[in-house]
């Protein structure tokens, strides 16, 4: 119990007069406590907060006891942060804050503001609208599919739902009071995002990439809007669902589109375009026959011509090969060979390929087509970026890993600081994550490059 003067004070009738005559009317509820004294104890209720707010046993009214009676030990460490923020009485706070009330414990939005006052006192009105009014939404929130997230205007965690106080991005201690900036996904968006939404501008992406080095990228679609209180805005709401497998199916959709058109495109090339090169070859050969006899001199540009279509059937078998399947070259191993001689023949490239296979492993067909797509991504990727002269292709597999390196002489291009920005990078990162199986790309010594695919298990071992 209170004894000071200045709580003797505070409960004068002058207040009783003012809260039955002004405050009483009003629908939400108003609850004055002294903040001079450490416990926080009530020195006003208006009607509205004597309803909602559950009598103690030892008191008549309400006021008096301490606040620790209608709030959680987090919410009233969330109110006495909350005052030693507030400069002055023009700049009140709002805050998610736990009530213990009549109905039941319940997360209301509750405004903060220091009251004018002579010197050694100071009262502070906590203003919420009372749960039956908002236990609804209160409910539908909780039950929201994604997170939620209310952040102060230091973007510290005043409220977060059951799902994102459930979830794997929570620490130890709690939601409450961490700040977003280390929290996932609310740490990998930019400062001027939050920046912007605390001057009333939404922030919204579909695709917020959680990079991390020990597994496969996580994606999220976020959502940050402003949250407005008595003063104008207060803080931000922040919403957020976990889209990663979302996200995964559609882009395997995609990669399946592209895969049947590369068969498609392959089969063209070597059926259609290539038989009918092939027929010209013949034609030419025919011809060169008749020529002989009657114009020798024409034979030899007929042949010329003859070597140039011959020329371009090998290219067609060769760009269709590229294009088909792992599976249609006779499996992976294979298809590296047939890899390193079409880029001797379209780069120059020198390509060697070094492979320790064991005999249990037995590749399928989703794994041999990513590995393959990579290798041929890098290979590429050193011709005509690179610059580079010399290619080695190293594939090692066991029962329980394997390892695919692709390493070359070129220029090189460094260590990525960050998330991988070009097209080319972040397909052959998606491809690894996709098999379960960690990308990087690290320098070469003296010079180049080293793509490197690890996975911590076998793709798929035989018998």
């Amino acid at each position: 119990m209170a004894t000071s003067p200045d709580y003797l004070r505070y409960t004068s009738s002058s207040y009783r007069v003012l809260a039955e005559t002004a405050l009483d009317s009003l629908r939400d509820a108003v609850v004055v406590v002294d903040a001079w004294q450490k416990h926080l104890p009530v020195v006003l209720a208006n009607a509205a907060a004597r309803r909602c707010l559950p009598r103690p046993a030892d008191a008549a009214e309400l006021v008096e006891p301490s606040l620790h009676r209608w709030m959680t030990a987090a919410s009233v460490a969330t109110v006495e942060s909350a005052l030693a923020s507030l400069a002055d009485c023009r700049s009140p706070a709002s805050c998610l804050l736990s009530w213990r009330l009549a109905e039941g414990e319940a997360s209301v939005l509750t405004d903060i503001k220091r009251l004018p006052s002579a010197s050694g006192q100071r009262p502070v009105m906590l203003t919420f609208t009372p749960a039956g009014a908002v236990s609804g939404l209160i409910a539908a929130v909780e039950n929201l599919p994604f997170e939620v997230l209310i952040l102060d205007a230091d973007l510290n965690v005043t409220y977060a739902n059951t799902r994102a106080a459930h979830s794997s991005a929570a620490p130890p201690s709690g939601l409450l009071g961490s700040s977003a900036l280390r929290l996932t996904p609310t740490s990998a968006l930019q400062l001027d995002a939050y920046a912007r939404a605390l001057h009333g501008c939404p922030f919204h992406d579909e695709a917020v990439e959680i990079v991390s080095s020990e597994g496969p990228s996580r994606w999220f679609q976020v959502d940050v809007q402003p949250l407005t209180g008595v003063g104008g805005i207060v803080g931000l709401v922040v919403l957020s669902v976990d889209v990663t497998e979302r996200r995964k199916r559609q882009e395997q959709e995609i990669l399946d589109v592209v895969g049947r058109e590369r068969q498609n495109i392959g089969r063209d090339l070597h059926d259609g375009l290539g038989q009918e090169l092939t027929g010209v070859a013949l034609m030419l050969r025919g011809l060169a026959g008749r020529v002989q006899e009657r114009c020798p001199d024409s034979v030899e540009s007929i042949q010329e011509i003859a070597d140039v279509v011959n020329g371009s059937i090998q290219n067609a078998r060769s760009l269709a090969h590229g294009l088909l399947p792992v599976r249609e070259t006779g499996g992976l191993t294979l298809a590296l060979h047939e890899l390193a001689s079409r880029s001797r023949d379209l780069y120059g490239l020198e390509v060697d390929v070094r492979l320790d296979v064991g005999p249990e492993v037995n590749f399928g067909d989703i794994e041999a087509s990513h590995l393959y797509r990579i290798a041929q991504e890098a290979l590429t990727n050193a011709a005509r970026h690179g610059h580079a002269s010399h290619v080695e292709i190293a594939l090692s597999a066991a029962r329980h890993a394997f390892l695919l390196s692709i390493s070359d002489d070129g220029e090189g291009m460094g260590v990525p600081e960050g998330p991988y920005t070009g097209m080319g990078l972040k397909i052959m990162k998606y491809r690894a994550g996709m098999i379960g199986a960690k990308f990087e790309i690290v320098p070469r010594k003296p010079r180049g490059t080293v793509v490197r695919v690890i996975g911590e298990q076998s793709a798929s071992a035989g018998p």
